[in-house]
């Protein structure tokens, strides 16, 4: 995580280098995005409005505040503007772009309702885009991040990552992707997973350790004991859980809102002895994929395998295959965190989304389905 300093504590050299909390920083080591900020905002913000206003008293200001961060593991120094101006900058081309149901809310509340939010998501190889989605689009306060693995160059086809990100933990490299634009972002990072030693901090929080409760959880891991344990959790703390599933050229995102009835079935559409038993079945031969791709199948219905033949003929190996991996497209991750970010900023907003939707890439055929209310 970066080191914020105190701005007393750093200066300029008349070699150009720096000196941070008495350490030399090269030069070429230092990063200024104040002016890239104070550039965007002055080109965002409409001019004689009072935002427009309070920033020009801001960077007219003989000594504008400056917050300075020290990057340990590059050993990077980097400028930034004021906390406000910064996240100002951020969101400025959102705009009004997401609002609630009846548009009556303000974008200060929608920026409240947003700031508060606790996102947690348990899975970093599509989770990585959907993380980047909801940042961009949503940019909460807090979030959560959960992976016990480290990216190798397989995950590259999907997961924007460079050559200092294979070999470390997936959770901490997304952190880092993260601070790297908005230090002033809260990350809790669970780079041991979130077995049962962690799973209640994660979603139920744990005041001891400052840790808040989440207020969604976006479920992306792959293991199957991990992902029903994460639902029965939620359900039992009564955190909605949204997922994404990458089909080939199809996106599917299931929704299980259990802070509005706790007495949900875990997955959509399907009754939770249906899940357990399709479990059991794979944990008698867990190196079977038929029988992991069972247990998917129960738990996300069967639509892409009359809709996307190709993605069936893979998972079921009705032709001859080079590779064992779960095949995945890089477009398709990207559509789905894109389709995540806005379905999740939509549930905050108070929107009442279907169970289930289905996207067909190539045709764009969308399937929307909704449980019968009893």
């Amino acid at each position: 995580m970066p080191e914020i300093l105190d701005s007393k504590n750093v200066s300029c050299l008349d070699s150009g280098d720096f000196i941070a909390n008495g350490k030399v920083i090269k030069s070429s080591q230092v990063y200024d995005l104040f002016q890239p900020t104070v550039d965007g905002l002055l080109q965002d913000l409409i001019p004689n409005t009072p935002l427009a206003d309070k920033f020009a008293a801001y960077i007219e200001n003989e000594n504008p505040e400056s917050v300075w961060f020290f990057y340990p593991n590059d050993e990077d120094l980097v400028k930034f503007t004021a906390p406000f101006w910064h996240r100002m900058a951020l969101l400025a081309r959102n705009s009004y772009l997401l609002r609630d149901p009846k548009g009556a809310l303000s974008w200060d509340e929608i920026r409240k309702i947003f700031d508060n939010a606790v996102i947690a998501v348990a899975g970093c190889s599509v989770g990585n885009s959907i993380i980047h989605a909801m940042v961009r689009d949503i940019r909460p306060n807090h979030f959560k991040i959960a992976d016990l693995h480290k990216y190798k160059l397989t995950n590259a086809n999907r997961v924007f990552l460079g050559y200092k990100d294979f070999g470390q933990n997936k959770a901490v490299v997304t952190a880092k992707q993260i601070h790297a634009i908005d230090p002033f972002m809260k990350i809790s990072v669970y780079a041991e997973g979130v077995h049962e030693k962690y799973i209640h901090d994660f979603l139920a929080g744990n005041p001891a350790l400052d840790e808040p409760r989440a207020t969604i959880l976006v479920e992306e891991v792959d293991d199957p004991e991990t992902k029903i344990r994460l639902r029965e959790t939620a359900r039992q703390n009564k955190i909605p859980v949204v997922m994404a599933s990458d089909l080939g050229s199809g996106v599917q995102i299931d929704i299980r809102r259990f802070d509005l009835d706790d007495k949900l079935s875990l997955a959509p559409f399907v009754e939770d002895d249906r899940l357990y038993s399709a479990l059991n079945e794979w944990k008698k031969d867990m190196g079977s994929k038929q029988k992991l791709f069972e247990f998917y199948y129960t738990m996300i219905g069967r639509r892409s395998e009359t809709k996307l033949p190709e993605f069936s003929s893979v998972a079921w190996r009705k032709i001859p295959l080079l590779f064992g991996g779960v095949a995945q497209l890089g477009s398709t991750v990207m559509t789905a965190g894109g389709l995540m970010g806005e379905t999740v900023a939509r549930l905050l907003l108070g929107w009442n989304l279907s169970e289930r939707r289905f996207l067909v890439k190539h045709t764009f055929e969308v399937f929307e389905e909704k449980e019968k209310k009893q």
